[in-house]
């Protein structure tokens, strides 16, 4: 395992403005996003994905979710703290030690006119970081501070961890790059050896390796939720064909 839960990041920690202290998630925003959870659930759904998981993060946290993201914000709250919001399916939560989070597909063609990223790995790697950190940069010329929040799910089962960490750009000098067996490029930290990253040429995607924090929270469902069919829930609402006007 490396030495610290984050890579060494550039510049000083952000100074707190947000509605709780980074990695303290509380309980009463948990609980929010366990009714929504719960209510998916009752109406039969099998899984949520990541833009699911905004919308019911954003809800939870009494935020908005932006349907265009800025730079790597998927939602704000409190008046100017956002969040990218990624979730991770795992048959065993509480288990999970690592996240691999996939965070944006970075074209070094498109971004730089790199053509050929094997030249030169060292510059390849910082150029991937750079269009990442410029990502950061632009979340953070709308918002006073940039968080990521992640959702590690096992939906069938109700069983969750949710955790959230300060996002904020990498120095480059800190990492060694290096192309494996399936030619996609790590970046290492230099003093530890781990691999934080992976950045693969074929689509450039681009991911970041994080060990779950000890700050991680685990919440669960005690009992099964009951589902309700489409047709339980319009006689609840006492909808009939009267609803409906078409032209």
């Amino acid at each position: 395992m490396p030495a610290r839960d984050t890579p060494r990041l550039r510049g000083s920690p952000t100074v707190h403005e947000g509605p709780w202290p980074v990695g303290c998630l509380p309980d009463d925003a948990i609980l929010r996003l366990a009714e929504r959870l719960a209510h998916r659930k009752a109406l039969g759904f099998k899984d949520l994905g990541g833009d699911d998981a905004s919308t019911m993060i954003a809800a939870a946290f009494e935020g908005e979710h932006l349907g265009s993201p800025v730079g790597l914000a998927d939602m704000v709250a409190d008046g100017g703290t956002a969040w990218s919001v990624k979730t991770v399916k795992q048959e065993l939560p509480i288990n999970t030690r690592l996240v691999r989070l996939v965070s944006g597909r970075n074209s070094l063609d498109y971004s730089f006119g790199v053509s050929d990223p094997r030249k030169d790995i060292q510059a390849t790697g910082r150029y991937v970081l750079s269009i990442w950190n410029s990502r950061v940069n632009a979340a953070l010329d709308e918002f006073n501070e940039l968080r990521v929040v992640v959702l590690i799910r096992n939906f069938t089962a109700g069983d969750y961890v949710i955790f959230e960490q300060p996002i904020q750009q990498y120095v480059y000098d800190d990492y060694d790059w290096s192309v494996n067996k399936q030619s996609n490029f790590e970046g290492r930290d230099k003093r530890s050896g781990w691999h934080w990253f992976t950045w693969q040429p074929s689509g450039g995607q681009f991911t970041i390796r994080r060990p779950v924090p000890g700050s991680a929270r685990r919440f669960r469902f005690t009992r099964p939720i009951p589902y309700h069919s489409q047709e339980f829930v319009l006689r609840a609402i006492g909808y009939d064909n009267t609803w409906v006007d078409i032209g």
